[in-house]
Formats: structure tokens, sequence, C-alpha cells
């Protein structure tokens, strides 16, 4: 049986009844070469078309019945690799599945219900806390105030915080009470441990700076550079006197060369002895300071046997030995007492009373729970 393609049957009825040809048969009329291309090409692929279904039916007689099968194969295999895998998932899942409970579970419950606080503590713990961080704040702050150093700074810091954090627990933890004597002791600790925490602050200001001897800082910053000044116009003075070759000046000459070995003896002793944690002045340092304090006795003896440019040098002296005076005796006095270092004097004064009368508080407390 012949098989002609689709275009091949169509143009032979448009012949036979004669119809004008398509579109693209027009075309291909107009230029006889394309005509035969085409005409030529379409009989090669009708011929092709013929010859390849021949060939499959006689490969593959029974293709229909070998598609089923093959499909019927593929699901089998398919769904036992399935059943496989959900089998071991299921074993696996047998042996975990409690700790994959435990982990979802909180995830999605807290989701939509929020944590559970943890229970309060009582009120014997509350005590021991705040009783701990007073005791270990007050070790720390002794030890940076003793060494200087910054590890006992920063322990400090934080017990102070845990001070604070502890007696914020504590007037928590007050609005349950029934005792009303207890809340009023409450109050006047939570008073005390604010002006505790404030000297504590102050006197670890105070370490490694100058303000923790106000009276060092006095002599350095009034007395030392008085002194310097003294010394250098004794020695202008002593250079105008013996130039001015004035009649029985030896002795004043004498008297003002001790002096200015005096002053430069006090202010060379007064940079050991005032930094140093002794209190005793030596013997020497004493006789010096002795001198200068007598300075107007030796530079009145002189008035009269000097030039006036030279005597109006002395009575310049004079005056800045007498203004440093006054403020040289403040210093050796503060310096016999405990004043001399403020931070330790603070320490034992202030914060020590206030951190004793906390920890009573809180042991009498303990006692009568």
């Amino acid at each position: 049986m012949r098989i002609q393609s689709l275009s091949t049957n169509e143009q032979y009825w448009r012949d036979r009844y004669g119809m004008p040809p398509r579109i693209e048969e027009r075309q291909l009329r107009r230029h006889p070469s394309r005509l035969r291309r085409w005409r030529r090409l379409t009989n090669e692929a009708a011929r092709l078309h013929r010859t390849s279904r021949w060939r499959f039916h006689m490969s593959f007689p029974g293709r229909g019945i070998l598609l089923k099968w093959s499909l019927a194969v593929v699901s089998t295999i398919w769904l036992a690799s399935a059943a496989v895998v959900v089998f071991n998932r299921s074993a696996a899942d047998a042996t975990t599945g409690y700790a994959v409970a435990t982990r979802i579970v909180p995830l999605v419950t807290g989701m939509i219900q929020k944590p559970v606080p943890s229970p309060p503590q009582d009120g014997e713990s509350l005590m021991n806390d705040f009783a701990e961080a007073n005791e270990a704040s007050l070790v720390a702050l002794r030890g940076f105030v003793l060494t200087g150093g910054d590890g006992f700074r920063s322990e400090w810091q934080r017990n102070l915080d845990q001070l604070e954090a502890a007696q914020a627990a504590m007037a928590k933890d007050s609005r349950s009470w029934t005792d009303g004597a207890r809340l009023l002791q409450l109050s006047q600790l939570q008073k005390t441990a604010a002006v505790l925490i404030a000297q504590e602050e102050m006197v670890a200001g105070l370490v490694a700076t100058p303000n923790r001897f106000p009276g060092l800082r006095l002599y350095n910053e009034d007395i030392d550079p008085v002194l310097g000044d003294a010394t250098r116009l004794c020695d202008r003075a002593l250079q105008s006197i013996m130039a001015s070759n004035w009649a029985g000046t030896t002795p004043g000459i004498d008297a003002l060369a001790g002096l200015r070995g005096s002053i430069r003896q006090l202010r060379d002793g007064l940079a050991i002895y005032l930094p140093s944690a002794g209190k005793d002045m030596p013997a020497d340092l004493q006789t010096a300071y002795r001198a200068v304090r007598n300075s107007n006795a030796t530079l009145a003896a002189l008035r009269g046997k000097v030039s006036p440019a030279d005597q109006a040098q002395l009575d310049r002296l004079a005056l800045q030995l007498r203004s440093v005076g006054g403020k040289l005796d403040q210093v050796l006095a503060l310096k016999q007492t405990q004043r001399w270092d403020y931070a330790d004097y603070a320490f034992r004064q202030k914060v020590l009373p206030l951190a004793e009368k906390i920890s009573g508080t809180l042991g009498s407390w303990r006692s009568a729970s």
C-alpha cells in the first residue's frame, strides 16, 4: 500500500478538482527548481517514515505489553526502596525519640508560652549573698589601697556590682515580709549601703593619684618651688655682697652662706622624707628646718651692712621664707597624723565602720531566724 504525506495528498486533490495550490506551493511554483527540491524532500520524508514504522513493528511486536511490564517493575523497585528507608528511619527514631522530643517540645512551647522564671531565693540565701559580697568587696578594696594593683581594683568592682545586685534582690523580697521592725532595719541598711558604696568609690578614686597625699601635693605645688627660688636668690645676694666690698660684711656673708646651705638641705631632705612611710624626721633635717624657720633673725642682722640694692634682695628673700614657713609647718604636722595617707585614713575611718555595721545587722537577722 502506497502511503503519501499529507502535503502530497492535499496537492493531489487540489490538482484533481482544479483548486488553486497552497500558498507555499504557489511560491514554489514560481521557481521550478525550488518546486522540484521541495517534492524530492517530501517524498524522501514519506519513504523514511514508512520504513521506520515497518522496522519498529517488526522489532517490537509487543511494545505495549513490554512498556506496561517495565512500568510495573520500576514501580515495584521504587516502592521496595521507600519501604526500606521508612523502616530504617523508624528504627533510628525509636532510639532517639526522647532526645528529639526534648529538643523540639520546648522550642514549640516557647513560641506559645513565656519561659517559666526560676524560683525565688529564700531570705537566708539572700542575706548570705549580701554578707559575702560586702566582705569580698572590703577585702579587695583593702588590697587595692595597699598595692595599687589593677587586679584588686577589678575584683573590687566585680564584688561591688554583686553587692548592689544582692541589695536589690533583698529589697524585692522584702515586699512579702510581715515584720515591720525588720522592714525598718532594711531601710536603714539600704541607706548605710548607699553611703558605703560612695565611700568605697571615693577611696578607690584616691589610689594612685596626688590627692591620696594632700600634704605632699601641697608641698610639691606651693612650697618646693618657693624654696628653689629662695636658694637662687641667696646665690645672687651673696655674689652681689662680695662684689660690693662694703666694710663689715664678712659676718653677714658667713650667715647668708649658712642660710643658703640650710635651704638646700631642707629641700633635699623633704623630697625624701615626705614620700616615705616613716613619721620621724631625721636629725639633720630637723636642724635645717629650724635654721630656715629662724631666717628672719639672720636676715635682720644684715640690715644696714649691705648696699641698698643688696638689701632689697634680702628683703625679698625674707618675704619668701615667711610665706612658705606657715605652709611648711602644716605639712610637717600632717605628716605625723593618719590623715597624711588619706586613702588609708578614709578606708579605716569611713569604709570599715560602715561595712561592719552592715555585717552586724545581717548577723543579727541570721541569728534571729
